[in-house]
């Protein structure tokens, strides 16, 4: 089997440069590889850290073969950066938030 590794590039809209995401790869020696309970592992994972260019796309290679996961953090537009949906104040609850309230998932507010 022939080995050989693939570029890969991938863009969001609103992506700002320098925006980090999480890269997951599993990797294995060949194609039905599989991990077995009490086994050592023969399917391998390795997460790295990686940072939109300026254009902010992020790239990377990937071996032969692997099985990839970007996992990034979603902006709306006009939310500050680093703010899931850009809620000024945090994640679910907060002010305007899924299920509002003051930083709960219960409380007053909007129902998602």
């Amino acid at each position: 089997m022939t080995s050989f590794n693939v570029p890969v590039t991938v863009s969001f809209p609103n992506t700002r440069p320098g925006a980090a995401a999480n890269l997951t790869v599993l990797t294995a020696p060949d194609p039905y590889s599989y991990n077995w309970f009490g086994k050592p592992n023969v399917v391998n994972s390795a997460t790295t850290v990686l940072r939109a260019d300026w254009q902010g796309k992020y790239s990377f290679t990937l071996p032969n073969l692997a099985v990839a996961v970007l996992a990034t953090q979603p902006v709306v537009a006009g939310g500050p950066p680093g703010r899931p949906w850009g809620m000024p104040w945090g994640g679910f609850g907060g002010f305007g938030g899924c299920k509002g309230g003051w930083g709960g998932w219960g409380g007053w507010g909007q129902h998602c």
